[in-house]
């Protein structure tokens, strides 16, 4: 069946790199970790190129933390207004925020830091 939200994609990737999947772990794995810590669909979204998933955990009304993962096995992610509280804000990117140390923190074991990952 097909989704009924319209997939909005774009060129390239978003920014923040957070690292890749510890090659220990598949894909499906993580996302049943994220899911046990809150992170569910997120149906709002633009698409990356070469994403696989992509997952959020709202804070509240306004903010959420944002993740994606990628065919390579590449995770990005960045903390944001939600499409709810302000579609164009968070459209165009105003509010988009870096949050490694709390990315990090909570990918413990799942994903291997992007400085150790280029290596």
């Amino acid at each position: 069946m097909r989704s009924v939200v319209p997939e909005i994609q774009r060129e390239g990737r978003q920014d923040f790199l957070l690292g890749t999947l510890h090659p220990e772990r598949s894909v499906h794995e993580f996302v049943l970790f994220l899911v046990s810590k809150g992170f569910g669909n997120h149906f709002i979204a633009w698409r990356d190129a070469d994403e696989l998933v992509s997952l959020r955990q709202t804070v509240d009304f306004k903010y959420q933390y944002h993740i994606r993962i990628f065919t390579d096995g590449e995770v990005r992610g960045h903390f944001e207004f939600t499409p709810e509280y302000h579609p164009v804000l968070h459209l165009v990117r105003i509010g988009f925020e870096e949050k490694t140390v709390e990315f990090e923190n909570l990918l413990k074991g799942w994903v291997l830091p992007a400085a150790r990952s280029q290596g």
